[in-house]
């Protein structure tokens, strides 16, 4: 086991090299620690059959399935890769990725917000609004500091995928967190700055409420908006900073109304 832990190590450390987002690497090392215990033979060892069977646990979602897919194929590229691979069989490569689940908008009905806003206390009001009106992330709410906000711009100096990166402040935003003490934003308004536990504990503190909830719902709230107010798909994406216009899709929310407006104004020739 201590040769194969040797294994999984080299590979963080070719991630590193890399320069993979920290978050990924650590989501990187965690699930393949996760495969080395639970496959018969770990991760090194292991069949196709075998990961597809591990692969099929029942009790994963498909999201989270894609995700265990992805860094095993990771591993095993690597591992295979060049003229001296450390590795001479990638079993991955004969594992069907699992299908990509059905974009579905999971986000916060507008009046829902507002009630939200009106009711809930520090700090969660702030998480909220980071990622209503800023589409932040859990994980760059966790690392934004006060002196990242100014009045026209949050810079966000790690985001998904490990660039820095910013978004134009909202009014509304800015007049919320413009007093605040420099420092952590997590910290300063009562909270803590660990993405996990601003997630779970914004979750459970809206559940209380009766708000079935949550924080990453609010990112969709703001695709979902924006695209509402009649801004272009890309414009969306840029502000989402999602890599391909894919991804922004399962943001955004079309109600029922606004598919029944849009086939109103097809222009349609009446038979004679």
């Amino acid at each position: 086991m201590s040769e194969l832990n040797e294994l999984i190590e080299h590979h963080i450390i070719w991630c590193e090299a890399r320069s993979l987002s920290p978050r990924t690497i650590e989501q990187r090392r965690r699930v393949l620690q996760q495969a080395d215990r639970e496959l018969p033979y770990g991760v090194e060892m292991s069949s196709a059959r075998e990961i597809e069977a591990w692969l099929g646990n029942r009790r994963w979602k498909t999201r989270t399935k894609r995700c265990y897919h992805n860094h095993l194929s990771g591993l095993y590229r690597w591992a295979t890769a060049g003229s001296d691979p450390i590795l001479d069989y990638n079993p991955i490569a004969e594992v069907p990725k699992p299908r990509r689940p059905r974009a579905v908008s999971r986000h916060v009905p507008p009046d829902e917000v507002a009630k939200i806003l009106a009711c809930t206390v520090e700090p969660y009001r702030t998480y909220i609004l980071f990622a209503l009106a800023a589409g932040l992330r859990c994980c760059e709410i966790a690392g934004l500091y006060r002196e990242d906000v100014t009045e026209d711009e949050i810079t966000i100096r790690v985001a998904k995928g490990g660039d820095e990166e910013s978004v134009p402040t909202h009014p509304v935003l800015w007049e919320h967190i413009r007093n605040l003490w420099p420092g952590p934003i997590a910290e300063t308004v009562g909270g803590f700055a660990d993405p996990k536990q601003i997630s779970s504990n914004t979750a459970k503190y809206l559940k209380r409420l009766g708000f079935p909830y949550t924080l990453h719902q609010f990112r969709h709230s703001f695709a979902t908006e924006l695209r509402r107010q009649g801004h272009d798909l890309f414009v969306v994406q840029k502000l989402m900073r999602h890599e391909s216009a894919e991804s922004t899709k399962i943001y955004v929310h079309v109600g029922k109304r606004e598919r029944l407006q849009a086939v109103a104004t097809l222009p349609i020739p009446t038979p004679s």
